[in-house]
């Protein structure tokens, strides 16, 4: 695999074919750390409420609170079996209850900003996992 031996440039190239903008070489970064990050971005975790506590906890060094509204666990169901559409039950498989959609979704999280270096880093790495059409609702506290 070329990423295991590029250097220099073509290292810097290899990432860029990946991940455009998102993922420049910091500055005195060697090649070996360079490649470390590349290969560790390739397979990190995304489109997962996991993926996004992970990279937030990452970033800032502290636990963010993520509800997903469509999520029994965090908001209940929205119904029960015996009254559909009434509420307070857990409603995952059972006909006549709603438990998301696959047509997009969002989510809320708040986090403290921690040692992230701005807010913008703290958006920036939600948006690097988050899968694509979802929104994010972000609360990010000093």
């Amino acid at each position: 695999m070329r990423l295991s031996t590029a250097t220099g440039d073509i290292l810097s190239i290899i990432a860029y074919d990946y991940f455009g903008d998102s993922l420049p070489r910091a500055s005195s970064e060697t090649d070996d750390a360079y490649r470390t990050r590349i290969q560790q971005s390739l397979v990190a975790a995304k489109n997962t409420r996991e993926a996004i506590a992970q990279a937030l906890q990452t970033i800032t060094g502290e636990v963010p609170t993520i509800v997903e509204p469509t999520r029994a666990a965090d908001c209940k169901g929205l119904a029960t079996s015996t009254s559909p559409a009434v509420g307070g039950g857990y409603g995952y498989g059972v006909p006549g209850f709603c438990y998301g959609t696959l047509n997009g979704g969002q989510f809320f999280v708040s986090t403290k900003r921690g040692r992230a270096p701005s807010t913008a880093a703290i958006y920036a790495a939600i948006n690097n996992v988050r899968a694509e059409g979802v929104t994010a609702w972000v609360k990010v506290e000093n």
